[in-house]
């Protein structure tokens, strides 16, 4: 993505602010990095860019439009082709988030001949999308063993007692995992 770095740090700026509030599964320290979220995960980096510029006016921006193509060309062969190391906690973040926010198909729906009220109407109530990726979801979650951080957060968090902090990861692997279950 040719996007200048403080241009993705403002919408990821956007998205902390915004809508991280209501899901609350990323980490707020280390998240916030959009490079540092760029290299670790580019499916997760294109979602929160793609979730952020969907409430950018116009809508849609040709730059959400842009980024959402990225989005579809990584998480298309994720889904019909994984590869082990493609799945992982990141990879349930950014399917969530896709549940929660979903990307709005105004062209696919528009040339069904829907108005454009009804377009994005028919694009954003869609259950049955949400169930498909819900599927996805819970799949993948038990394949990772997710649940297993209860385990490894009361173990981190006995030795926490000897002044030994808790990792970030297990603490954000923790909240998605309680985010998950809640849903």
């Amino acid at each position: 993505l040719h996007m200048l770095e403080d241009e993705c740090s403002c919408y990821l700026h956007s998205f902390f602010c915004s809508i991280h509030p209501w899901v609350m599964m990323l980490s707020l320290d280390e998240d916030r990095d959009a490079m540092g979220v760029y290299n670790r995960s580019k499916l997760l980096f294109h979602t929160v860019l793609a979730i952020a510029t969907s409430y950018s006016t116009p809508f849609p921006s040709p730059l959400h439009t842009t980024i959402l193509t990225f989005l579809h060309a990584i998480l298309a062969p994720q889904i019909l082709s994984p590869q082990p190391h493609e799945l992982t906690t990141d990879f349930l973040r950014s399917t969530d988030l896709l549940k929660r926010y979903e990307p709005t198909q105004l062209a696919a729906r528009l040339s069904e001949g829907n108005d454009e009220t009804e377009a994005m109407r028919r694009s954003k109530v869609n259950g049955l999308a949400s169930w498909m990726l819900q599927g996805i979801l819970a799949r993948t979650a038990e394949r990772l063993e997710l649940s297993s951080v209860c385990n490894k957060f009361a173990r981190a968090y006995a030795a926490s007692n000897g002044g030994v902090g808790i990792p970030a990861h297990i603490i954000r692997d923790l909240r998605l995992y309680l985010w998950l279950l809640c849903n």
